[in-house]
């Protein structure tokens, strides 16, 4: 009805009413409820007042009455202003933001598909993102990591960043959704962030009702992450030759693993180890040598447990091969027992040539050895011949002073290894005042005391870690029955006493002494770097007792061991009294680490300066200098150190090198230099902190089954408007034709009854 045109004039509508929404009536100047009784009572009084009296005919009086209240109540109605009130109403539909994790810690795989089959973080976001239905509510989908970009639901992008800023990712990511309303923010991540959420940024989620829903990836129950942290092998070795791989570990803290070494030609598994749960420890496989140039090896870490990162489980070392025989020189004063068996040994092990004299012998007598030999070498030709000197029971002056300075620098410069058996007559004490008495390990004097009682020995740790002293089969690789609780015939019934207080600073212990008490009461094996070469002493010569029963098997291994160590030293001579090291070996951008230079050859360090120079670079690119200066902490230990503390500045793999004649070449160790904010060095599971968001904002964590009908999970808080046009119905025609009319029809009636 309002559509006709006529209606329209009358009331002044100039707009199409068809197209606005509902039509209702309102009030320019809106009156109080008292105001409206108060005027239609005044009204009505004064209508009847006006003719109460003025005709005394009932239906003129009451008619006047009507038309002057009506007139009075119209003027009442004009002065409210009335007006049309056209109102439309309008819906703003809200949005929905999703934010999905795409820092590098995705890449770790620690969670377990419907079938129980472990998949990375970033296989279980792609299979969410998948999995969300949102019918008609419109989403904007955004990635993140250090910064926030907009992607498409289908391809989220790589996870490939190396910081998760979680707070500046929400922040940005709302400022750029534009304004209305929003039903939720869905959030998918793991809840690692390298900025922790504040409370500013919950009041601020809060004040603008926007819920956090999270969808939390990964294990809420951190893996453990098991891995071969260090590994350090001999870079050249004789072939046939025994060769130590030490292996450093980081196990799982309550699964076992097994640690395999592998020839990486043949794919055959050389020796394997078991690793116990729990703390970091070490262990040392060995491999055989073969025929080559050189020898691959791999170590692999097994484990049966889930591993959150197991590409660090496997590492690789390579040997060069010296594919002869090695070369040994002994030399004995008379024909003790051990030395009966030591020759045995030598003579009938394939993998070695051996010249062995026995000065005690008359002159027919046929000396013993596959490298035929009648006298004790004098050139310097002669010596280089050899890769390692046994000395035994011989005296000093068994030697010209030309045969013991070439013997010196056979060991100091060449790196031949140098091994000394004691003995009752001659070894050591009468090797004072000679050019090589600075190579025993513990300072000599003229009687060297035997043990007051029988003895057995117990190897070291450092021994262990050196493959040294492997004598047994079993996990700890030394029989029982050579134990302190091993049998009677297992006991040294002569053995020097060598005090640990009289072994030089730069002497390691590779066996001990033990008696009746559990105490180790003096060295039994004794080893020391000088110069280039090695040096290994043996405070007995009663290993031959372990034949009872047993046969050669422990007294062979025993100084087949010490032979080829001693030997394989040689081959890697340049710098191998010092070690180059920075702590810790993976730092972050301006912390400051310690570059260490460690020297334990006892010639290194009378020759070492106050300060060498390190020098930094990366990529091949020079970056630093350090001053390493002399620690004082370390003057008279078995190390005399230099140290440096360097702060770098770029992230990215680090070569350090130190390069001095004292040291016979080249040094260099290797550091990891990461961003402070590396999420990728914690990259476990922060659960909690997407719980609690979730529940500080009004929100929750979803769950799988919420993925497919999240439009309805989360509310809707879409907006309604309303958009109102006024027409005054005040000024209208209609107004203006009710007051003449109204006034019209009261004139014309009084006119009629003759009123004045």
């Amino acid at each position: 009805m309002i559509d006709h045109p006529i209606i329209r004039w009358l009331l002044g509508i100039d707009v199409d009413p068809s197209t606005q929404g509902s039509v209702r009536l309102g009030w320019e100047l809106p009156l109080a409820g008292w105001m409206w009784l108060v005027g239609i009572s005044a009204a009505i009084v004064l209508a009847w007042l006006a003719y109460t009296r003025m005709t005394p005919r009932p239906w003129v009086r009451r008619t006047l009455t009507t038309l002057r209240t009506a007139v009075l109540l119209l003027m009442l109605v004009l002065v409210a202003r009335p007006v049309l009130e056209f109102v439309e109403e309008r819906r703003e539909p809200d949005r929905i933001v999703i934010l999905a994790d795409r820092s590098k810690s995705l890449q770790l795989a620690d969670w377990k598909d419907s079938s129980g089959t472990l998949r990375t973080r970033d296989e279980q976001l792609r299979s969410s993102l998948e999995s969300i239905q949102l019918g008609d509510r419109p989403a904007e989908w955004f990635a993140f990591s250090s910064d926030v970009a907009m992607i498409e639901p289908t391809e989220p992008g790589p996870a490939d960043g190396r910081t998760t800023d979680l707070p500046l990712a929400i922040d940005r990511s709302l400022r750029r959704s534009g304004t209305g309303p929003i039903g939720g923010l869905v959030l998918v991540s793991d809840g690692r962030s390298t900025r922790p959420i504040d409370a500013r940024l919950v009041r601020s989620l809060a004040a603008r009702s926007v819920p956090v829903y999270a969808i939390a990836l990964g294990s809420r129950d951190p893996l453990g992450d098991a891995s071969i942290t260090d590994v350090q092998a001999p870079t050249k070795a004789f072939v046939r030759d025994q060769v130590p791989v030490v292996v450093q570990v980081q196990p799982l803290r309550d699964a076992p693993a097994r640690l395999e070494l592998v020839n990486v030609a043949t794919g055959t598994i050389v020796d394997r180890a078991t690793v116990p749960a729990g703390d970091p420890s070490t262990h040392v496989l060995v491999a055989t040598t073969e025929s080559g140039e050189s020898m691959e090896l791999r170590v692999r870490l097994i484990t049966d447990a889930e591993d959150a990162v197991p590409t660090n489980n496997e590492a690789t070392v390579s040997l060069g091969i010296i594919d002869r025989a090695v070369r040994v020189l002994m030399v004995e004063g008379g024909p003790r027992w051990e030395y009966r068996y030591v020759k045995s040994i030598l003579v009938r092990e394939p993998s070695m040539e051996s010249s062995i004299m026995l000065l005690s012998a008359d002159r027919d007598f046929a000396q013993e050895g596959n490298m035929a030999v009648t006298r004790i070498p004098t050139t310097r030709e002669e010596f280089d011949l050899y890769d390692l000197f046994v000395i035994g029971d011989v005296a000093g002056g068994q030697f010209s002073d030309t045969q013991l300075e070439e013997l010196r620098r056979a060991v100091t410069e060449r790196g031949a290894g140098l091994l000394l058996v004691g003995g009752e007559r001659s070894m050591p004490m009468q090797w004072i005042g000679t050019p090589i008495e600075d190579v025993f390990p513990m300072r000599l004097s003229s009687s060297m005391p035997r043990q007051p009682e029988p003895v057995v020995i117990e190897p070291t740790p450092l021994a262990k870690g050196l493959g040294l002293l492997r004598l047994g089969d079993g996990e700890d690789h030394w029989p029982p029955e050579l134990g302190r609780d091993g049998p009677a015939w297992s006991r040294l019934q002569w053995m020097q006493r060598i005090p640990f207080e009289d072994l030089k600073p730069t002497t390691e212990v590779l066996a001990t002494a033990i008696g009746s008490t559990t105490e180790p009461i003096g060295a039994a094996v004794l080893s020391m770097r000088f110069g280039a070469g090695h040096v290994v002493y043996v405070a007995t010569d009663e290993t031959w007792r372990w034949r009872n029963g047993i046969g050669e098997a422990y007294q062979e291994r025993f100084w087949i061991q010490l032979v080829r160590y001693l030997s394989r030293a040689g081959l890697s001579a340049a710098s191998g009294g010092a070690q180059l090291s920075v702590e810790p070996t993976t730092i972050t951008v301006g912390q400051a680490a310690t570059i260490r230079l460690d020297v334990k050859d006892e010639l290194i360090q009378r020759r070492l300066p106050d300060a060498i120079d390190a020098i930094v670079s990366r990529s091949t690119q020079r970056e630093d200098m350090i001053r390493l200066s002399t620690d004082a902490a370390t003057k008279g230990s078995l190390v005399v150190g230099l140290a440096g503390v360097w702060q770098p500045r770029q992230a990215g793999e680090h070569e350090i090198t130190v390069t001095d004649a004292a040291l016979g070449g080249t040094l260099t160790a290797r550091v990891r230099v990461i961003e402070p904010d590396d999420e990728f060095a914690r990259p476990e599971t922060d659960h909690a902190t997407l719980e609690s968001l979730c529940a500080s904002t009004g929100g929750r964590l979803l769950t799988v089954a919420d993925l497919p009908n999240l439009a309805t999970v989360i509310p809707d808080r879409s907006t309604f408007t309303e958009r109102i046009e006024r027409v005054p119905v005040w000024s209208s025609p209609l107004a203006l034709i009710l007051l003449v009319v109204l006034c019209g029809l009261e004139w014309s009636i009084r006119r009629v009854v003759r009123l004045a």
